[in-house]
């Protein structure tokens, strides 16, 4: 037993027992998940679809099929399919639903172990507790359903912190974090366009950063300059992430999607632009609640284009505040790193200037950003939660490190930091769901559980199309059905070219099918074509709610509670129905 125990505690060094810590709410949040019935809902269905593509006949060379085709007026992609293929090993052995929760939970575990390695090179003990901190304040922000959700803008948000975390480090000179950097920077851009210019201007710092550091820095033994082999890494993590969508730009049917990239961002269009950009990025990093858990889901609402063509948002502070607030805490940020450089702390300081380029970078990204048809929704700007969580944690540490000596916090903060990061997993634990993107229709997850295990059973003997036409946009519905239909090689085509190119080439429809696939929801359940084949039905009620309904319509009592259930099974009915084509 003593041999066992001193075993344990070789093993259980800080290092690991902080990650345990941090890992700690990831693995709650699957247990959550798994208790909760968790099933795809809209987009999930169709991320998971392309995971289990990867290495088949119709293996994804892009990511999804973007939003932003609304505003450039051409079907665009994501850039590439990183996402896809990270997934892939946990879909294809787990399944779609577990594998997609346990592939995202071991995606954010992997990026949460990655942000206090590099918290390590670039500060030691104090970069991992600051890095385990700016974790779990972001997971605890996000909320446990978050954590395994598999749409873009939320299964990105550690690994972007894990992101600012390697480009610090690679900037006070760590070159081998390069390509950290460089891979999560890869899956990042790839995954979601509202990426891109954040993580260039951040990136493009840290590297001039890196040079600079590297350059001062005294030569290697044996005169190899210290970048070179960092340099090489890089260079071919980069190859390695990059060579599916050059591949599609080369030699993939029509014109490829990064010149179409290219054109749209050329493009004029509408845009964020400057006002709204400031009172956007200063809601979040600048003015309470900032990062925290109550602004994750009400802070940046989805607001409609107003009859003018704008977006106004009166519950926003003004312009003026918003500027003035911004600007002072962008000015106490430089104003710590001025400090932290004259007292020799090069890593704290850099880590700062890192997140001060960030904000940086996300005021002239809304400079950028085109607002689309349908206004202004926070899933284009997410990457501001793990900025604002990154600069005030930095501030907190940059306040411990240049406070006088006789001060309890100077003396004590290691112990302080510890029993925050305690506290942090501590109320990280129990379940929160948070509305946004496919989750807000969690409602629907019982139904699409039923239609899921009914198409399981479906064999279609000839080809068929599946009919988008009236699918209203971000239904919840079609994706699962996609996905189960599909990945159990059942012979569905498409005409749109949008859903072509987010399932694939081989997916387009020839024109030679007879029959045709639809989703029908709500009132259109109930009137079902008689020439139609019912394939999966379910009107969203359990059995004692339809006994009540038959009870109450027998006799006549309580014609209040009779309509509620009524309306209740209007709102959750859905039918897919195999018909004739034509």
């Amino acid at each position: 037993m003593s041999a066992l125990i001193t075993w344990g505690r070789r093993r259980c060094t800080p290092t690991a027992a902080l990650l345990a810590l941090t890992l700690a709410p990831l693995l709650v949040a699957v247990l959550h998940a798994w208790r909760a019935g968790w099933v795809p809902i809209g987009d999930h269905g169709l991320i998971e679809l392309r995971a289990a593509d990867v290495l088949t006949a119709d293996h994804p060379w892009l990511g999804t099929w973007t939003s932003a085709s609304l505003s450039a007026g051409t079907d665009l992609n994501n850039p590439g399919p990183l996402l896809f293929d990270l997934l892939a090993p946990f879909v294809k052995l787990l399944g779609g639903s577990a594998g997609a929760v346990i592939g995202v939970a071991a995606i954010n575990g992997a990026a949460c172990a990655v942000a206090l390695f590099q918290g390590r090179l670039l500060a030691g003990r104090r970069g991992e507790l600051l890095m385990a901190a700016a974790c779990l304040s972001l997971s605890w922000s996000m909320g446990s359903e978050m954590l395994v959700d598999t749409w873009q803008p939320h299964v990105l948000l550690l690994p972007f912190l894990a992101f600012l975390a390697a480009s610090a480090a690679s900037a006070v000179g760590h070159v081998r974090s390069v390509a950290w950097m460089v891979g999560l920077a890869s899956l990042l851009v790839q995954s979601h366009l509202s990426f891109t210019y954040v993580v260039a201007l951040v990136g493009a710092a840290a590297l001039l950063l890196c040079w600079r550091s590297v350059r001062l820095a005294r030569p290697a033994p044996g005169g190899q300059p210290p970048w070179r082999r960092g340099a090489v890494v890089a260079g071919a993590v980069a190859l390695l992430c990059w060579v599916q969508p050059v591949y599609e730009q080369l030699f993939g049917p029509g014109e490829g999607n990064l010149s179409r990239l290219a054109g749209a961002s050329s493009s004029s269009s509408d845009t964020i632009g400057a006002g709204l950009g400031v009172r956007l990025v200063a809601h979040i990093v600048a003015i309470p609640p900032w990062f925290l858990r109550p602004s994750f889901q009400d802070s940046i609402p989805i607001t409609p284009r107003s009859e003018d063509g704008l977006v106004h948002v009166a519950a926003w502070p003004p312009l003026a505040l918003s500027f003035v607030a911004l600007a002072a805490v962008l000015a106490v940020a430089l104003w710590c790193v001025l400090l932290l450089r004259r007292a020799g702390d090069r890593a704290l300081a850099h880590l700062l200037l890192v997140v001060v380029v960030a904000v940086i970078g996300a005021l002239g990204t809304m400079l950028v950003m085109p607002l689309g048809p349908l206004g202004l929704a926070p899933h284009q700007m997410r990457w501001l939660w793990p900025i604002s969580a990154l600069l005030w944690w930095s501030l907190a540490a940059a306040a411990a490190r240049l406070a006088p000596a006789g001060w309890w916090v100077s003396r004590f903060r290691a112990r302080v930091a510890m029993g925050a990061i305690v506290v942090l997993v501590i109320i990280n634990l129990p379940a929160h769901l948070t509305d946004g993107g496919p989750a807000t229709f969690r409602q629907y997850r019982p139904v699409i559980s039923s239609m899921i295990d009914q198409l399981e059973q479906v064999q279609l003997a000839e080809p068929a199309q599946f009919d988008t036409a009236n699918l209203r946009f971000a239904e919840p519905f079609s994706g699962p059905v996609l996905f189960v239909l599909l990945d159990n090689g059942q012979p569905l085509t498409v005409v749109d070219e949008g859903f072509v190119r987010q399932l694939g080439e081989g997916r387009r429809a020839s024109g030679e099918e007879r029959w045709i696939v639809r989703v029908l929801e709500r009132d259109a359940a109930l009137d079902i074509d008689p020439a139609a084949q019912v394939l999966a039905f379910d009107d969203g009620l359990d059995a004692a709610q339809r006994e009540e309904i038959d009870t109450l319509q027998a006799s006549g009592e309580d014609p209040q509670r009779l309509e509620a259930l009524v309306a209740l099974r209007r709102s959750l009915m859905v039918a897919v129905v195999l018909m004739p084509l034509g």
